[in-house]
């Protein structure tokens, strides 16, 4: 299903939310463009200037749920995705009879990346999603739409709380997944939410690359390993995050995607560039990974140094700054976001002279 089929798909289902007498986005009347773009730019700057007085303060009337829904749905979609398709295929042998557990499931956008991607995997599955939000229009807008869009035998259940103050949960599922809510999540909640999780459980938290939402998932990379999980991805180690000692990094990825027609249209009056999207994800489990090979946290990158490029790579307990000639052919495909495993690599102290207190390597061409 492409972005375009899933932005129609939304359309019908917001213009019955809404009761308007159009059931295709070109049949859209000018002013209710107009007030859906007010209210999308009202929430987009609300989510990246105003974002801790939010909480519980939105998707309660049907034109927001509209405009996030419009706007929003889709590239929360894509993120997830792009997160779920790096659990390792090892891990993928999940039960036929499937609970996910959707925190903070707002208009259900991350459970629909899930059922997207259990299509994909092409195995018999019966999943039964239950969504939590502090907004009851939003989860009756999520299950819904679920409803109408799965092309599996789905089940979906929804209940109205309060994520900040959620109780210890005894239920147990199978996946849970976490999507645009980490500013409502405590340790002791998240806590609570994991107390009761499955030996197999995956937990797939993902957020957008804004710096303050990416460094909380950062730390949250404790909080999950204190409660005797082990982190999948991005790392590829239990060990406290060495981005956090620099308060300027945060850890985060970028992936292209094919908008809708809608987006697009909303991009270009409001002056956004979604070309690619950017976020910061955490994939977690009881089960331990093995990983000999390192993630690259950064595109290559200029240097001082003539003829010399760089890219940073998560070295567990420090950042490496790796430093390798531009036609370095093994180098030549490497992009943000990959494994790598370098064999041949020595102690680089040219890069000190530019760049001192890093820990600088350079990287033979093997090829």
């Amino acid at each position: 299903m492409s972005y375009q089929d899933i932005e129609r798909n939304l359309f019908v289902h917001v213009s019955d939310l809404m009761q308007w007498d159009c059931r295709t986005i070109e049949s859209l009347p000018k002013d209710l463009r107009k007030s859906l773009r007010k209210r999308i730019e009202q929430i987009s700057d609300d989510f990246t200037m105003h974002r801790k007085a939010l909480l519980g303060n939105y998707l309660i009337d049907p034109i927001d749920i509209a405009a996030y829904a419009m706007y929003f749905h889709s590239s929360s979609i894509h993120r997830m995705l792009h997160v779920l398709e790096r659990v390792p295929a090892k891990l993928h042998d999940l039960p036929t009879q499937l609970s996910i557990l959707d925190v903070g499931a707002g208009t259900g956008a991350a459970s629909e990346a899930f059922l997207i991607f259990l299509s994909r995997m092409r195995k018999k599955r019966l999943p039964v999603f239950h969504l939590l939000d502090q907004s009851s229009a939003a989860l009756a807008f999520a299950k819904e739409h679920l409803t109408r869009t799965s092309l599996m035998p789905i089940g979906v259940k929804t209940k109205t709380v309060d994520v900040q103050n959620i109780a210890p949960i005894q239920q147990s599922y199978d996946v849970y997944l976490f999507s645009n809510v980490i500013n409502e999540l405590s340790d002791l909640a998240l806590g609570n939410i994991l107390k009761g999780m499955k030996q197999h459980a995956w937990i797939v938290m993902v957020e957008p690359a804004l710096k303050e939402t990416a460094q909380k998932l950062m730390q949250y990379k404790s909080t999950l390993t204190d409660l005797g999980l082990h982190i999948w991805a991005p790392c590829t180690h239990n060990l406290v995050c060495p981005m956090l000692k620099n308060e300027g990094d945060w850890c985060h990825f970028e992936a292209p995607w094919e908008m809708g027609d809608f987006r697009k249209s909303m991009d270009q009056a409001l002056g956004h560039h979604s070309e690619a999207l950017k976020y910061a994800y955490l994939l977690a489990g009881q089960h331990k990974i093995n990983e000999p090979r390192k993630r690259v946290l950064s595109p290559k990158l200029k240097t001082k140094i003539k003829k010399v490029h760089a890219m940073y790579v998560c070295d567990q307990k420090e950042i490496g700054y790796y430093y390798f000639d531009k036609k370095n052919r093994q180098m030549a495909d490497v992009q943000k976001g990959d494994l790598i495993q370098l064999t041949q690599v020595s102690d680089y102290p040219e890069a000190q002279r530019y760049y001192p207190n890093t820990k600088s390597y350079w990287v033979k061409d093997e090829v």
